[in-house]
């Protein structure tokens, strides 16, 4: 077994096996599968994808779920995991495998979701829409958290309204500078603005090469946000309790919400680097899941939003 089969791929397959469990988990009704049960398909599920990544020598993200659930589909009809390679499985941390009496069974349920986001679509596959990379990424720009995998953008970013005046006046008081009155006007709002986008390009530079910014140039520049609006909510003085002003919470949600898109920007940004043939558009279509474009969208529109009420804030 090599090192980068050992060492590197098993892990990876782990890891993206317990995210495509855990967006299942979320979407079930609760207790529908016994933890036990689920830990064992998780794992014979790891090592389908490791087993077609070693099979076809190729990182475990370059995997289709085609190609997964047939080598599944071939393990069913040997009877267990056995004959094939296996990976060298460090500790019940790394997943724990079926008693060889229920394996069977594991294998069943683990072919049957595999075969959930196997593209049957020639022309999307081509695409590559259904490699495990894909997929998963996919699963982590879901409105719904994820516990610590991610997800969880559609929750109300920024707080309600009420707040939002309540912060730019304790803000605008620290700094001695007239607060704004509270009005829907000056508060960010959840639902879109108007159609206008922060992005990385200079306008005009833009305009004269009729070119936008591509997703990896938008999400660079929104997570690059992170740590700057976290050092400015950290700056802000505590409240007469003691506690976190309106205006620091605000700023530290924000910051939460652009860190969401760091995961998939450490994933797609070496593959853009590494790539060679593909124009930026291209490349998009066959990396950038529609989920992740939508987290994207609904995180330009929050920061927008908060720009538009701190520029109201500063002027008054």
């Amino acid at each position: 077994m090599n090192a980068r089969y050992g060492h590197v791929s098993w892990p990876r397959a782990v890891e993206q096996a317990r995210i495509i469990y855990r967006w299942h988990a979320i979407r079930q009704r609760p207790n529908e599968t016994p933890w036990p049960r689920r830990l064992h398909e998780q794992t014979v599920c790891a090592v389908m994808l490791w087993r077609t990544a070693h099979d076809q020598t190729r990182a475990v993200d370059d995997v289709t779920m085609n190609d997964a659930a047939t080598m599944c589909a071939r393990a069913l009809r040997a009877g267990g995991l056995e004959p094939g390679p296996m990976p060298r499985i460090a500790g019940d941390h790394e997943g724990i495998l079926p008693p060889p009496g229920d394996a069977v069974v594991v294998l069943e349920a683990v072919l049957h979701r595999l075969r959930e986001h196997a593209e049957h679509k020639v022309a999307l596959a081509a695409l590559g829409r259904d490699r495990v990379g894909y997929v998963v990424l996919g699963m982590l720009a879901a409105p719904e958290p994820l516990d610590q995998f991610g997800g969880g953008w559609a929750r109300p970013w920024p707080p309600r309204s009420g707040t939002s005046c309540r912060s730019a006046r304790s803000g605008t008081r620290a700094r001695g500078r007239r607060p704004p009155r509270c009005g829907t006007s000056s508060t960010p709002s959840t639902s879109p603005p108007p159609r206008r986008r922060l992005t990385t390009t200079p306008r005009r530079r833009r305009r004269r090469r009729g070119e936008r910014p591509s997703w990896l140039q938008r999400a660079c520049w929104l997570t690059s946000l992170a740590p700057r609006l976290r050092a400015a909510a950290d700056a802000l003085p505590p409240t007469g309790r003691g506690t976190r002003s309106p205006l620091s919470v605000l700023l530290a949600s924000h910051a939460a919400l652009v860190g969401l898109l760091a995961p998939a920007v450490e994933v797609l940004d070496p593959r853009w680097a590494a790539e060679l043939t593909l124009p930026s558009l291209q490349w998009e279509s066959r990396h950038v899941p529609l989920a992740l474009e939508r987290q994207t969208a609904a995180t330009e529109d929050a920061v927008y939003s908060l720009r538009v009420l701190l520029r109201r804030v500063i002027a008054r």
